[in-house]
C-alpha cells in the first residue's frame, strides 16, 4: 500500500485519535519512503504505546531506520521519556551511534525515562563498551550525566565501571564538568581520591604543587595557543575550587555548630506502646517555606513556659517545611536550633532563581545535601515518637494498566515504611511544584493537605488504625501564619476564565483543604483541638528570604496567651 495514497494529515489524525484503527492502516505499509520514516518517528516521539507494541512485534525491521541526525526510534523513545524503552531495545541495535557520536547510554544519561537505572544496567550489560564511547566532543556517558542532578544513576554508572578520569576534547573530566555547572554534590561524587585537581581539600598542603604538576602534564605536546588556554583554565579551576571548598567548609561548620548543641533528650524516650486509656497528644505543623522559622520560634517560646511540651508528644505530623521541622524534632533538635537550621536552609536554597518557564525556580541539590547532612542515615524505624509526613507521587513509573499517581503518608502508624530515610521523606514532601523539580517522582505534600493532621484521622480512629477514643486525643495544630488578605478576591476572578484563575487556583485549593481540615479537627476533638494561626499582616511567599527578620519579629511578639491557657488545661495534665 502506498503512503502517498493516503492523506498524511489523515494518518496523523488517526494515530492521535484511534491507535487501533491506525494499526490497521500501518500494517499494510511495505515501502521505505521518507514519509513512512517521518510518521514512524512521530509515533515514537508522541509515545503511541499500542502502535509501538505493534511495530516491535510485527514491523521490527522499521526500528533500524534513522532520521536526519542518525537517531533510531529507540533514541527518540529515550529522549522523550517513553516507558517502553526496554521493550524497544530488545528489537533494536544497541551499538548504533548518532551523527554526533552519541550512543544509547549517552542518551539514557540525559533522559528522564521510567525505571532509568534498571534500563541503564540492562543496556550496559548488553554492551559494556558503551560506557567508554565518546561523542564528537570527547564526552563519555559519565560526562553527560555530570551535567544533571541524577546522583543515583551517576553512582550506578561508577559501579558499572565508568571512568572518572577520562577527559574530553577540552581536557575536562566528569568532575570538572559538574564543577563548571556549579553542582558541588555531583562534583563530590565524581572527584578522584588521588591528589589531583579533583581532590583539593583544606588539609592538602600541596594544592598549588598538585595543580602545577597536572598542568605540566597536560601541556606536553600542546600548541602555544593550547598551552595558553590550558594555563588559563587551570588558573580558573584553582580559584573556583578554592572558593567552592571554602563555601562548603563554611556551610558544614555552620551546620556542625548547631548539630553539636545539646539535644532534647526527652525525644529519645521510648513511646512505641500506645495505652488507649491515656491521653494521646498530637503536634501538627503546616508547610510554608521560610515561614517555618516562625513556627520554630513559637514552639521555642512555648517550650520555655511548658518544659514537658516535647516529652508529652505522642505523634508529630508535618507537611513540606513542616516535615523538615517535625523530623528534626523527632531526632532531638530543639525548636530554637531548628529555627537556626531552617534559616541556613532558606539562605542556601532560595538563591539564583531561574526565569526559564520550562525549569523549576530553584535547584534542590543544596537542600538534598543539607538534609542528608542533618539526618545522615536516620530512618523511620530509628525514631521513638509516632510520625507522619504527607506527599504525592505523580508517576509510579509502571507501564499501563498499573501506571498511576498516588497519595502517600510516610508514617509508623502502620507497617511498611520502616526503612524510609527521613532525608528522602522531607525532600519528597518539600518539592513544591514550579519551585523545585519532583524528587523521586514525588511532589510537595501541600498537594495533598498542607495541614497534615487532616490526614491522620483514619489512622487514629479507623478500624484499620489505632481505634483511639476521640475523647482521649488532643491536638495542637500550628500554621505558618495567616496571610492578609485571607480570601480569593472575587473581583479578580470575574466570570472565572483561564486568565483570571491562573494566578488564584493554587491558593484556592490550599485554602479549601486548610479550611475543612480545621473544621474537621474541631468536630472530632471539640475543645481538645487548638488551631493557632498567627496573623502575618501581609502575604509572604515561601521563598521571600528578605522577610525572615519580619517573621522572627512576628513570632517573638505574637500573643500566645490562648495557647498557654489551652496547654495548661489539656496538654500539661
Amino acid at each position: 500500500m502506498s503512503i502517498e495514497g493516503e492523506k498524511v494529515e489523515g494518518i496523523i489524525s488517526l494515530i492521535n485519535t484511534n491507535q487501533v484503527e491506525a494499526i490497521k492502516v500501518i500494517k499494510d505499509w511495505k515501502e521505505q519512503s521518507e514519509i513512512l520514516k517521518s510518521i514512524l518517528f512521530f509515533i515514537f516521539k508522541e509515545k503511541k504505546e499500542k502502535i509501538i507494541n505493534f511495530i516491535c512485534e510485527e514491523k521490527s525491521d522499521w526500528l533500524k531506520y534513522t532520521n536526519s541526525t542518525g537517531e533510531t526510534p529507540l533514541f527518540i523513545a529515550i529522549k522523550n521519556g517513553s516507558s517502553q524503552c526496554k521493550q524497544i531495545s530488545k528489537k533494536s541495535s544497541l551499538s548504533i551511534k548518532t551523527q554526533n557520536g552519541n550512543n544509547i547510554v549517552h542518551y539514557i544519561c540525559q533522559s528522564t525515562i521510567p525505571k532509568k537505572d534498571k534500563f541503564l544496567k540492562y543496556v550496559v550489560g548488553q554492551n559494556p563498551l558503551a560506557l567508554e564511547d565518546i561523542n564528537e566532543n570527547g564526552d563519555t556517558p559519565l560526562h553527560c550525566i555530570a551535567r544533571t542532578q541524577d546522583y543515583e544513576s551517576t553512582i550506578l554508572l561508577l559501579k558499572l565501571g565508568a571512568s572518572k578520569t577520562k577527559q574530553n576534547k577540552n581536557g575536562m573530566t566528569p568532575a570538572l564538568i559538574a564543577l563548571e555547572e556549579g553542582n558541588f554534590l555531583m562534583w563530590d561524587i565524581l572527584k578522584e581520591e588521588s591528589k589531583t585537581v579533583e581532590d583539593i581539600n583544606e588539609e592538602n598542603k600541596e594544592t598549588e604543587e598538585s595543580l602545577t604538576s597536572l598542568m605540566k602534564t597536560k601541556l606536553e605536546g600542546a600548541t602555544y595557543k593550547g598551552k595558553m588556554v590550558m594555563e588559563q583554565k587551570v588558573n580558573e579551576l584553582k580559584a573556583s575550587l578554592a572558593e567552592l571548598r571554602k563555601k562548603k567548609t563554611s556551610l558544614n561548620e555552620k551546620l556542625d555548630e548547631i548539630l553539636k548543641r545539646e539535644r532534647a533528650k526527652e525525644m529519645f524516650d521510648p513511646r512505641t506502646c500506645i495505652d488507649k486509656n491515656k491521653i494521646f497528644r498530637i503536634l501538627s505543623i503546616d508547610g510554608g517555606g521560610i515561614k517555618g522559622v516562625l513556627e520554630c520560634i513559637i514552639l521555642a517560646r512555648l517550650l520555655e513556659k511548658h518544659p514537658q511540651f516535647l516529652k508529652n508528644i505522642d505523634l508529630v505530623c508535618g507537611c513540606s517545611v513542616g516535615s523538615i521541622l517535625v523530623s528534626m524534632l523527632a531526632i532531638g533538635i530543639t525548636p530554637r536550633n531548628c529555627s537556626d537550621l531552617l534559616n541556613i536552609i532558606s539562605q542556601e536554597v532560595f538563591v539564583k532563581p531561574t526565569i526559564a518557564i520550562n525549569q523549576p525556580k530553584y535547584r534542590n541539590d543544596k537542600l538534598k545535601y543539607i538534609l542528608e547532612y542533618i539526618f545522615k542515615e536516620t530512618k523511620i524505624k530509628d525514631i521513638q515518637c509516632k510520625y507522619l509526613v504527607d506527599t504525592f507521587r505523580i508517576d509510579s513509573e509502571e507501564q499501563e494498566p498499573n501506571r498511576s499517581c498516588e497519595s502517600f503518608c510516610f508514617t509508623n502508624l502502620q507497617k511498611g515504611f520502616e526503612e524510609e530515610k527521613l532525608s528522602d521523606i522531607c525532600l519528597r514532601s518539600s518539592s513544591a511544584p514550579t519551585y523545585f523539580q519532583p524528587y523521586q517522582n514525588f511532589v510537595d505534600g501541600g498537594m495533598l493537605n498542607n495541614t497534615p493532621i487532616g490526614l491522620c484521622w483514619s489512622f487514629l480512629f479507623g478500624e484499620e488504625g489505632l481505634q483511639l477514643d476521640p475523647k482521649k486525643v488532643i491536638c495542637f495544630s500550628l500554621s505558618a501564619g495567616k496571610p492578609d488578605p485571607f480570601y480569593i478576591d472575587s473581583n479578580k476572578i470575574g466570570k472565572g476564565g483561564i486568565m483570571q484563575w491562573a494566578t488564584q487556583i493554587s491558593d484556592t485549593f490550599m485554602y479549601a483543604t486548610r479550611s475543612w481540615t480545621i473544621k474537621s479537627g474541631r468536630m472530632f476533638l471539640g475543645d481538645r483541638w487548638l488551631r493557632f494561626d498567627p496573623p502575618l499582616g501581609c502575604v509572604i511567599n515561601l521563598d521571600q528570604t528578605e522577610l525572615i527578620p519580619k517573621l522572627k519579629e512576628i513570632a517573638e511578639e505574637v500573643d500566645l496567651t490562648i495557647v498557654d491557657q489551652w496547654l495548661n488545661k489539656y496538654w500539661d495534665n
